[in-house]
């Protein structure tokens, strides 16, 4: 008889913590976007992220596996940052507006829930993002607000419907670290999937020009995004507002390309392109 109490205490007590380890999950598969198919070797590969999918064409996944590379961390073609976490995060354009008129123009990438949301249960959102890195020869060259998740059941093309569960309200603007967004909300429906990016119209969108380039004609924000959470658990989501964690690194040369972005080596009377690892960029013509 005390055997087959202890049993089932311990039967009773396993339960209880396994309730309680689903209470406090992580319901976001592959949050920091680490497991993947296949090594990126160029841009829009987002479907090389396990258990990710592309709900526009062409978002960006970028890890270290792919090394000096269009996709590569941290120097990349977009600009330069290291990691939230692990080796790898995405990238979305989340504004794009031409000087004769807005477009509406946006990235969207997403995935299925672990498990369905339970109408009327208070869930707790966040994630970690990086405004690209600016210069002159990088195309995104503003940042933007409205940046967050829309929850959604009958994932398909995601648009600017101008509904988004948790967003930013302020334009972030950091390219050193990265910026926690995070909010919570209570599921009026039995969602099924997370879709990240900005939702809301141009109208509604708050946009910053951050560089001043010569050769556009377009205001483009793009982002780096790690870190997804949604729990029920508000401590296994919230955290501090501001992550700066970059080390410091002896500057040492990348990689040199053309002014149309294609790798090559020294040469003279030639108007080239050097990258380094700090994220710098030096045009350079050598006379013979």
């Amino acid at each position: 008889m005390a055997d087959t109490y202890y049993v089932k205490l311990i039967l009773h007590i396993l339960l209880l913590l396994v309730l309680q380890q689903s209470h406090a999950q992580n319901l976001v598969p592959n949050p920091s976007f680490e497991e993947y198919s296949d090594c990126p070797s160029n841009l829009q590969q987002i479907a090389y992220v396990i258990d990710w999918d592309e709900y526009t064409p062409s978002p960006d996944y970028f890890n270290s596996c792919a090394g000096i590379s269009s996709a590569g961390v941290p120097s990349n073609m977009f600009g330069f940052q290291y990691p939230a976490t692990g080796s790898g995060y995405i990238g979305l354009t989340t504004y794009y507006e031409e000087t004769w008129g807005s477009s509406n123009s946006r990235e969207f990438a997403g995935a299925e829930l672990l498990n369905p949301l339970e109408v009327g249960a208070t869930y707790y959102v966040s994630l970690k993002a990086s405004v690209s890195g600016l210069s002159e020869d990088i195309w995104p060259n503003a940042g933007s607000n409205n940046i967050g998740v829309w929850f959604t059941s009958s994932p398909s093309l995601s648009h600017t419907h101008n509904l988004s569960q948790v967003y930013s309200v302020d334009i972030i603007t950091d390219t050193a670290g990265w910026q926690v967004i995070q909010g919570s909300f209570v599921a009026d429906s039995n969602y099924t999937h997370i879709v990240l990016g900005n939702f809301f119209e141009d109208s509604l969108t708050d946009a910053l020009l951050l560089y001043n380039q010569s050769w556009t004609n377009h205001i483009a924000s793009y982002y780096y995004i790690d870190d997804v959470c949604v729990s029920k658990d508000q401590s296994n989501c919230f955290q501090t507002a501001t992550i700066n964690s970059v080390p410091k690194i002896e500057k040492k040369l990348l990689r040199i390309v053309d002014l149309m972005g294609r790798d090559t080596v020294e040469k003279t009377n030639t108007l080239l392109i050097y990258i380094y690892n700090d994220g710098t960029t030096e045009k350079i013509y050598r006379l013979e």
